[in-house]
């Protein structure tokens, strides 16, 4: 194929340029209803429609009342969320102490360790059928105490994913904070 000279001193920047048609598929995110995060030990939004390739979930002042156990992000579909196999490593760390940690199998991936106010972002991308790759940031400050956590996990549904949930794995109620969902 012949290639076809247009403009011989390239493109002229100070020239009007108009633009008619549509840009679709430009990667346009939809947003879930916001929910609350005060009174229950576990929060599950569904809505994620079928052929989603990747889940943004922002947790803004989410907060636990519990000093230990630690609260977890899980991915599910039309069988329930799945709540074993996560596949992960995991960095953090608790004042001047730093963390490092692979685990086979767990509950879920960590979002929050400790009683504090947290906000975080997990990142989900299908890079399989049914399969996720999940990337979690969060970050919490306690008074004179901040904390840094970040979380690397893959974990395969038993279907297309349709729900997203976070859990206190000790049982204790979310007291304050919300979760955005979006997705494309």
């Amino acid at each position: 194929m012949a290639l076809t000279k247009v403009q011989a001193e390239g493109v002229n920047l100070s020239d009007d340029f108009a633009f008619t048609g549509t840009v679709t598929g430009a990667g346009e995110w939809t947003a879930l209803t916001p929910v609350t995060t005060n009174g229950a030990a576990s929060y599950t939004i569904t809505g994620i429609p079928s052929g989603v390739q990747e889940v943004m979930v922002i947790g803004a002042g989410v907060h636990r009342n519990a000093g230990s156990n630690k609260a977890v992000f899980q991915l599910g579909d039309t069988n329930g969320l799945t709540t074993s196999g996560y596949k992960l490593s995991v960095f953090y760390n608790q004042s001047s102490n730093f963390y490092i940690n692979s685990n086979a199998s767990l509950n879920g991936v960590p979002i929050a360790f400790y009683n504090a106010e947290y906000n975080f972002r997990a990142d989900c991308f299908k890079i399989a059928s049914n399969e996720w790759s999940i990337d979690v940031k969060s970050f919490s400050e306690d008074g004179s105490t901040s904390s840094f956590l970040q979380t690397i996990s893959r974990i395969s549904l038993s279907a297309a994913l349709d729900r997203i949930a976070i859990v206190d794995s000790g049982g204790t109620n979310f007291d304050g904070g919300t979760l955005n969902v979006l997705y494309r």
